[in-house]
C-alpha cells in the first residue's frame, strides 16, 4: 500500500524532477523542515497551482510568525479547488460535516 501511497508518488517525482532523494516519509519530513522554500516551490509545482508565482522569493523574512510566502503571488483558491470540474465531473469536488446534520459531499 504504501507503493500506492500520494506521498510515495510525490517523492518519486521529487527524485525525478528535482533530484531529491528520500526513502521513508522521515527523510522527506526532515527535507522539508530543514529546506522550507525548496520543499514548498516543489508542493506548487507538483501539484500545479493555478495561479501566478509572483517575482518574489517562496519564502522571506523570519523568524515566524514574521515570514512571509510566495511573496507577490497571486491566486484564486476556488480555482484551485475545482479544477477538475469539467474533466472528471463525478469526482469529489469538497467534504463537508456539520453539527447539527450529518456530513455529505459534493461533485
Amino acid at each position: 500500500m504504501i507503493d500506492q501511497a500520494k506521498v510515495t508518488a510525490y517523492q518519486r517525482w521529487l527524485a525525478a524532477d528535482r533530484g531529491v532523494e528520500t526513502n521513508d516519509y522521515d527523510e522527506l519530513w526532515r527535507w522539508s523542515i530543514e529546506g522550507p522554500a525548496a520543499f514548498w516551490s516543489s508542493i506548487w509545482d507538483y501539484f500545479g497551482v493555478l495561479g501566478d508565482r509572483g517575482a518574489g522569493p517562496v519564502l522571506a523574512g523570519g523568524p515566524m510568525p514574521d515570514v512571509r510566502w510566495f511573496d507577490g503571488a497571486t491566486l484564486n483558491y476556488a480555482r484551485n479547488a475545482l479544477r477538475t470540474a469539467r474533466t472528471d465531473p463525478g469526482r469529489t469536488a469538497i467534504i463537508f460535516n456539520n453539527e447539527d446534520t450529518p456530513g455529505g459531499t459534493l461533485t
